[in-house]
């Protein structure tokens, strides 16, 4: 096995992060460990991790922009109906 760089083991040694960006984190490094370690790198996808990628990352977040355009969408209407509500 080979030694896993100064700069991995600095990003481990820190303190973790909140929320999505420190596992993103977690795995960049533990991806990068088992991509020197293993020539096929199947073990993350496996395990059901996929890397991540612009494609993919652009692809998820257009999934989740959708939806939440169109609650902007309902709530700004709401909104408008309440304001009309108030002046009555």
């Amino acid at each position: 096995m080979e030694d896993v760089g100064t700069d991995d083991e600095a990003s481990l040694g820190e303190p973790p992060q909140e929320g999505f960006l420190a596992s993103r984190r977690v795995l960049q490094v533990v991806n990068k460990v088992l991509s020197q370690d293993s020539s096929k790198g199947t073990f993350l996808k496996n395990a059901g991790i996929a890397e991540f990628s612009s494609r993919s990352r652009s692809s998820g977040e257009a999934a989740l922009r959708s939806p939440l355009t169109a609650e902007k969408e309902c709530s700004a209407a709401l909104q408008e109906q309440m304001d009309v509500l108030k002046e009555v």
